[in-house]
């Protein structure tokens, strides 16, 4: 973010979570941050201990509108109402439990009279805050979670790093740097075939070509089975020759 914003000139910060404790304490640890329960994990609790729609609607609405007392008045009414509901009790006193441990960030922050935002200039407009969650999901999620896979600590953020890079646009310039520190220059370009000799030309060297240029090859897995990790591989030597590569 410092490479693109001037992060000295920031007036209120506004966090953006799901409940975690660890995001609402940073948020505690600045003066001008502030925490707002993201609203689409408000919205998808409420859905899942509310089954009625009608209910459901009308506490989703209130929330919406920054009405907390009101919404947790009448969730209190449902408590009541499914008393006996040993299941439907049990959802919604989790729910109401989640949403009273997150009161300090259920009002929506353009309603909140402690947040004064900065005017936005010409043509710029406040949006909602809710597109992290579609972002970490299609950029790093999808590669680390559910795939059957285990991460060491150590591997899970190097993996991170490299789809960050990728991302970001720049990770052919990154691989270039790392590995112009590692093999020297004027070796790049050197190349030996080895060639497998059978017993009966063992002592016959002449079919031995060395520093031969390579001339052509297949894309890496073709005709395999194509995971993300493999989609990276080939995207990065797409169109361009071995020599351009850097490594």
């Amino acid at each position: 973010m410092a490479s693109i914003y001037d992060t000295d000139s920031i007036e209120v910060r506004l966090i953006n979570g799901d409940g975690a404790p660890w995001i609402k304490g940073i948020a505690s640890e600045q003066e001008d941050a502030y925490y707002q329960l993201d609203p689409f994990h408000r919205s998808k609790a409420i859905t899942r201990a509310v089954l009625d729609k009608k209910e459901r609607k009308k506490a989703i609405n209130l929330f919406n509108e920054g009405k907390v007392k009101e919404g947790l008045e009448y969730l209190t009414t449902l408590l009541i109402k499914y008393n006996d509901d040993e299941k439907q009790f049990k959802k919604l006193s989790d729910l109401y439990n989640y949403l009273v441990s997150n009161k300090s960030g259920l009002m929506p922050y353009k309603l909140r009279n402690d947040v004064n935002l900065p005017k936005p200039p010409e043509g710029i407009e406040y949006r909602g805050m809710g597109t992290m969650e579609s972002n970490i999901w299609s950029e790093l999620a999808r590669r680390l979670k559910h795939i059957r896979a285990s991460w060491s600590e150590k591997g899970a953020n190097n993996l991170a790093n490299i789809l960050t890079e990728k991302i970001s646009g720049i990770i052919d310039e990154t691989v270039c740097k790392f590995y112009k520190n590692v093999v020297p220059e004027d070796a790049l370009n050197k190349f030996e075939d080895i060639v497998i000799l059978s017993a009966k030309n063992v002592t016959n060297r002449s079919n031995i070509s060395v520093n031969s240029q390579i001339k052509s090859c297949d894309m890496p897995y073709d005709g395999c089975a194509i995971t993300e990790g493999r989609k990276v591989i080939r995207d990065l030597v797409r169109n361009r020759t071995f020599n351009n590569l850097g490594f």
